[in-house]
């Protein structure tokens, strides 16, 4: 449905408010309380800090109960939140056992990023994840909130920066723990996949009590699960299950010796041959082939790859109130949590790339030839290890009351702390060289590093006769379960933590009455402090293990925010919400202070029936890894854009075709690349706007329908070493893409070529070839978004057969706009062309449900829209799951349920499979390899 279409259904839905206006369904008598009564039912709704008694405010808020939670069949708080309409931007998450945060749990609302979005519990600030999220972003990791704890998920759609400061661009999240259970109550759960595999034990225990001044609720839940591989699932358990084509179709390259430059005619890359023999003597590798390469030693290794990992978790909460007397109260909640993962990594592998020369005591050698070695090696041989180890607490506690008859107030003080450990199984680049060629790699008589290449000399004597086994050094085709190896692996290893202090406080209450009604207000002084840590062992930050580098950082800064919000009736049926927020942030980094504002109408021409707008500035300091991180360097792969550009003659009138077709088919190459933090960031500004109604023509039915637009400016972001490449190549070149003209001699060029470093290398070019790249975070042009949010429910009782109820949840991405730099032309077409963030057109979820005596039952539907598909020529047909759950109380004290996720066994479709493992768009398509899944539980109350 386009957008403009939407905004048809508005209007005719607004064509109807004097109808409703002069016929409404309820009775005065029947909605008229006392003004006691009143005030006892004002709550506190996230995306403002008045209480008040309409839920529905100016700005749209979702909220998902304990119950819906359950009923809907989601394993946990985390998945209840991922699958939000909201959330169409893609995500990586714990499915990715081999990321920089492969046992987090991270949502992308509105495909703004993870640290877009506000986290709260009971509305104060959550510790950050330690290890950043792809190991640029600080984020919240949502597996630490307990299921069992929470009372309901509120969701702020819209942004909320000027109520709760920084990170509130793409909405809030508050999680709000229950506080009124009084028993005490144990369950059981226990969770299968139709296929086998991901098995999950779940146990609770819950209990309250209260007195006449003071209340106590305390729960434990403990989380164990299983992994679940590809040898799990017949679609996923080898290589022919991708749909490329040869020569991708083969094993994994676990033994190989190739010509990266070729030799005695052979093209580039061919491989030596090593012989069935040679690879009989290792029991794990097979003797195969790659069409046009040639034959090698390797394996399947698709079954040993894990669509969740094995993980352990345990939670534990509190909640305590004492009534200090009729005016004050005091409170104190808390929470902490453990989680142990293993997330399952390729085999370890060692690689290295040699130059063999004339003589390498030679001021300048002649090159001979080159050789590359990659060596993969077994569990038995070097251990296949990846660990985590998390832990955190959050304690909230304070006073809060009345100060007068009209004015009340909260004092809340916040101490968060998180703490993070990982360790994972590499093998040492010199302990490499030391076990296959009998050299340390500091000898400059014997082995001598070219330059920054990480390309080693040897000459001929240092082989045999062959021309390419070693003479002093292990056989490569030897098997290693000995010990052999010992000493030349090691774990590499990430010690951090990161904190939280905040102390605020809020008052809130009525300031004068108006024609139309009381003047309410809420005002807040806040002062917090955030800090992080991330340790790299010296190996890794040394960057000695081969393919492998840490994320180390450390930094802190305090942050002074004064804020106040005004209701303000304007007519009966007219009123106005105004906001105001002043951030001032003190660390290293040039972000300091940041005005917020947001105002808002709301028009009511009955009772069941709503008009709001809003309009808000927001904005977002950098995270404090983008700002403190230390020096990261890797190696990957780098599209030479300026060789492939000059190897095709580019023109201007050419460049744009050019330049397309380097990105798919020119040659790359592999490059050191180095990150680090960058004091000079600026904060993201820009706005949140929505325009919405709400209708209930009968008092069964609810429905809403709200547009939104959502604006970022000065986006933090990582730009790719490709897209530097290209910027670089167009300086050289002397025009851009669009064939217009670029001063090569620029501030902005000069800047270019610092990030990309070229050097000759062991064979004469051309062009230099790019050996090292130098990334860091940069202010982009903007991205936006504009779409619409519909909800509907529905409620039918019957006195024969029950309770019926329907609700409809649609989200609608009508358009995204990109800059990356400000120079650039603004990309509208990102919806539809976009490969990384991997946005859906749309999502929608259908639940209903029936209640008849002691059972109840829910059939949930969960369909994500199309996206772009792995060769990028299409976009993919939409996703649709469906959950069933049924509900039995036996008696006052037991009840049972019987969930069954995925009821059909549906898969990603098959327009949607991708050529790498898991053959799917797991960004996109989150637990789609897991099939059908049931929970069984069982619930006793005391």
């Amino acid at each position: 449905m386009e957008l403009k279409s939407l905004v048809k259904l508005m209007g005719i839905a607004l064509t109807g408010s004097a109808l409703l206006n002069s016929t409404p369904l309820i009775a005065a008598e029947e909605i008229e309380d006392s003004a006691q009564e009143e005030d006892e039912n004002k709550v506190v709704i996230t995306g403002s800090r008045i209480k008040r008694t309409d839920v529905e405010g100016v700005t749209p808020v979702t909220i998902i109960t304990a119950e819906e939670i359950e009923r809907q069949g989601h394993a946990n708080v985390y998945e209840a939140i991922r699958n939000l309409t909201a959330n169409t931007g893609g995500v990586l998450d714990e499915q990715q056992t081999n990321s920089f945060t492969a046992a987090a749990q991270a949502v992308n609302l509105r495909g703004f990023g993870p640290g877009r979005t506000l986290v709260l519990l009971n509305g104060n600030r959550l510790p950050t994840n330690p290890k950043p999220y792809g190991g640029e972003d600080n984020f919240v990791n949502l597996a630490l909130i307990p299921t069992t704890a929470v009372d309901r998920v509120e969701y702020l759609s819209s942004g909320g920066a000027a109520i709760y400061g920084s990170d509130a661009i793409a909405g809030v999240i508050n999680v709000v723990l229950r506080d009124d259970y009084e028993g005490t109550q144990i369950s059981a759960r226990y969770t299968d996949t139709k296929d086998g595999g991901g098995e999950t034990y779940r146990l609770n225990l819950m209990g309250g009590f209260a007195g006449d001044k003071y209340s106590f609720n305390y729960g434990f839940e403990v989380d164990k699960r299983t992994g679940l591989f590809g040898r799990d699932r017949d679609w996923l358990d080898e290589v022919t299950d991708s749909p490329a084509e040869d020569p991708w179709l083969v094993n994994d390259r676990d033994i190989l010796i190739a010509y990266p430059f070729g030799r005695n005619g052979l093209p580039n890359w061919s491989y030596q041959d090593p012989g069935a023999a040679a690879c009989d003597t290792n029991p794990n590798f097979d003797y195969s082939n790659r069409p046009g390469r040639g034959n090698f030693c390797g394996h399947d290794s698709t079954g040993d790859r894990a669509l969740r990992a094995p993980r352990d978790r345990f939670n534990a909460f509190a909640n305590y109130t004492y009534q200090l007397n009729t005016d004050h109260e005091f409170f104190v909640n808390a929470l902490a949590w453990k989680s142990d993962a293993d997330a399952e990594l390729y085999y370890t592998g060692w690689w290295q790339q040699v130059s063999v020369v004339q003589d390498i005591t030679a001021a300048n050698p002649t090159w001979l030839y080159d050789l590359y070695y990659q060596r993969t090696f077994a569990p038995e041989e070097v251990p296949n290890e990846q660990s985590f180890d998390e832990s955190a607490y959050v304690v909230n506690f304070g006073f809060e009351g009345s100060l007068t008859d009209e004015l009340d107030y909260k004092l809340a003080l916040s101490l968060t702390d998180y703490d993070y450990k990982e360790a994972i199984a590499r093998f040492s680049q010199n302990g490499g060289l030391m076990a296959f060629f009998g050299v340390d790699g500091n000898d400059p008589n014997r082995n001598r590093l070219l330059d920054s290449w990480g390309t080693y000399l040897l000459q001929p004597s240092d082989l045999a006769a062959d021309g390419y086994t070693s003479l002093n050094g292990l056989n490569m085709y030897n098997y290693f379960n000995n010990g052999e190896l010992d000493g030349m692996y090691g774990l590499s290893t990430a010690d951090g933590g990161s904190y939280a202090r905040s102390v605020s406080f809020e008052v809130s209450g009525d300031v004068t009455e108006l024609d139309a009604g009381m003047i309410s207000f809420a005002a807040v002084v806040e002062w917090n402090e955030q800090g992080y840590n991330l340790d790299i062992d010296p190996t890794t930050d040394n960057g000695e293990y081969v393919g492998w580098s840490g994320v180390g950082g450390r930094g802190d800064r305090d942050h002074f925010a004064v804020g106040a919000e005004f209701l303000i009736p304007l007519t009966d049926e007219l009123e106005a919400t105004v906001a105001a927020r002043y951030d001032d942030y003190q660390d290293d980094s040039e972000v300091g202070g940041s005005p917020t504002y947001q105002l808002g109408l709301s028009w009511r021409p009955s009772d069941d029936f709503l008009v709001r707008a809003a309009y808000g500035t927001t904005f977002r300091a950098p995270d404090l890894h983008r700002l403190f991180a230390d020096n990261n360097q890797f190696f990957n792969n780098t599209i030479d854009y300026y060789a492939c550009m000059l190897e095709n003659n580019a023109t201007p009138e050419t460049a744009n075709e050019l330049f397309k077709e380097c990105a798919q088919n020119g040659d790359s190459v592999n490059t050191r690349q180095n990150t680090q933090g960058d004091l000079s960031l600026e904060e993201e500004t820009g706005f949140s706007a929505n325009f919405g109604v709400v209708w209930s023509p009968i008092e069964e039915l609810d429905l809403s329908l709200d547009i939104y637009r959502i604006r970022i400016e000065d986006m933090v972001t990582t730009l790719s070493a490709s897209t530097y490449s290209q910027l670089e190549a167009e300086c050289r070149l002397g025009f851009d893409a669009n064939g217009d003209a670029v001063d090569g001699n620029s501030a902005y060029c000069q800047e270019l070529y610092t990030r990309i470093q070229r050097q000759a290398g062991p064979v004469a070019s051309e062009v230099d070839p790019i050996n090292e790249v130098f990334l860091s975070s940069i202010n982009m042009g903007l991205q936006e978004q504009t779409g619409a949010d519909v909800n509907i429910n529905y409620k039918l009782e019957t006195q024969d057969i029950g309770e019926f109820n329907f609700g409809v949840k649609y989200s609608y991405v009508d358009e995204i706009k990109t800059q990356v730099l400000r120079t650039d032309e603004v990309d509208e077409d990102v919806r539809d062309t976009s490969y990384y963030n991997n946005p859906y057109r749309h999502r929608a979820t259908i639940s209903t449900s029936w209640s008849y005596n002691d059972l109840t039952t829910t059939l949930y539907f969960n369909r994500v829209g199309s996206t772009r598909n792995w060769a990028g020529d299409d976009r993919t047909p939409a996703y649709t799951t469906a959950n069933l759950h049924v509900n039995y109380r036996y008696d006052k004290h037991l009840s049972g349920s019987f969930t069954i996720v995925n009821l059909t066994d549906s898969r990603p479709p098959e327009e949607a499979k991708w050529e790498s493992w898991p053959f799917y768009n797991d960004y996109a398509y989150t637990n789609g390899g897991i099939g059908t899944e049931y929970f069984i539980s069982l619930n006793y109350e005391f």
